[in-house]
Order: C-alpha cells, then structure tokens, then sequence
C-alpha cells in the first residue's frame, strides 16, 4: 500500500444522464459520446506509470459498481451521500480510515489535466492543509487534503460560480491552510465543447 491515493469520481455513463449542459446544444447521443472520451482520456491519465508509481487510485462511481475494461487495474466503489459534498467527504474520509496520509480527489471532466499537476499537488501538501485546481467556471477540478475530519464540503453551493471561493472560505473558516494550482478548463458547456473538438477527436472510443 502507497501513502498518498487518487480518488477519481465518474458518473456512470448512462444517456441522459452524463453532460446534461452539453447535451441541450448537441444531444443526449452526442453528449454520451464526449463523456465517453472524457472517460478514456481519465482512464489514460490515471493508468500513466508516473501515477501509479506513486498513488493507489480508487475509482468511485456514482449509481452502481462499473464493469469496463478502462478501470481493471483500480479498485470500484459507489459513491454514497446526498449530495456532491457529502459524497466527496465520505469518499476521502473513508480512504484516509484506510491508511492513506494524502488524498487526491478529481472527477472526469478536466481534459487539460496532466501528471504535472498531481506531482505538484502532492510538493504543495507538504506545508498546506489543502490543495484546489481552479477551473474557469468558478469550481474546481482537483482537491488534495490531509485531514479528512474536518468536513471542508458542508454549505457549498455546488454547480455553481461560487464553489471554489465559498470553499477557500470554508478552509480559512476551519483554520486550514490552502493552496491553489494552476486554473484549467472543466469541459461542461457548448463553448468547452468547442475549445476542446480537436483534442476530442484524436480520442477514440
């Protein structure tokens, strides 16, 4: 067993039910299609030698265990809470009750995403309580922490601008010392869609 654990949460890719905001431009068929690729890009990043030498990753899913060849290497587990916040605290609070000293939580919607970041989150963890990755839509696409007992994920409105700077607030509030990586581009809208359609089309499903 390694010290530090990569959390990565997906949804179970289900029509209807992945990029709703994408899909009100392009479709459901459409949109279950880039969350696909979304996923194998995850996968790829996930499976990259420079993270497994150093993180055991745990893939939590959102409804029900996954049965896909992109994950064979990871543990599955179900997400579980009422919401975003309470599903991410008892995600990180469980691997921490498991031994692990520093966890990385990311979902699949950052293609811009890379090693770097992770290699860099866990140098920042060693004098900070807590690591955000800015996305430009007001939320975040990574979040690292130590102490899971503390619950930095209560009162945030989440899917929305204010995610990323009520949680700063929540981490001052708490007395938890924080630092930010470098801002990237979550892929949720039409506008995402676009920025990222060249880099989408070299990904094959």
């Amino acid at each position: 067993m390694l010290k530090q654990c990569l959390i990565v949460f997906i949804k179970n890719p289900e029509k209807g039910k992945v990029k709703t905001r994408l899909a009100a431009t392009i479709g459901d068929d459409a949109a279950l299609l880039v969350y696909g690729k979304l996923l194998k890009y995850t996968s790829s990043l996930a499976n990259n030698q420079e993270i497994t030498e150093f993180f055991d990753v745990k893939i939590y899913c959102s409804d029900y265990l996954i049965d896909d060849e992109l994950w064979n290497n990871f543990e599955i587990k179900i997400q579980y809470g009422s919401d975003l916040g309470i599903r991410m605290h008892n995600a990180i609070k469980a691997e921490t009750s498991n031994g692990y000293q520093k966890v990385i939580l990311i979902g699949s919607d950052c293609i811009e995403l890379k090693t770097k970041h992770f290699t860099e989150t866990i140098k920042k963890l060693e004098n900070n309580d807590v690591i955000f990755g800015p996305a430009n839509d007001g939320g975040y696409y990574l979040v690292a922490i130590k102490n899971a007992e503390i619950n930095l994920f209560q009162a945030i409105e989440w899917s929305t601008e204010n995610v990323l700077k009520q949680s700063l607030d929540k981490a001052k509030e708490l007395a938890l010392k924080s630092s930010l990586l470098e801002t990237l581009n979550d892929l949720d809208n039409y506008e995402d869609y676009k920025k990222f359609e060249k880099k989408l089309s070299t990904i094959k499903i």
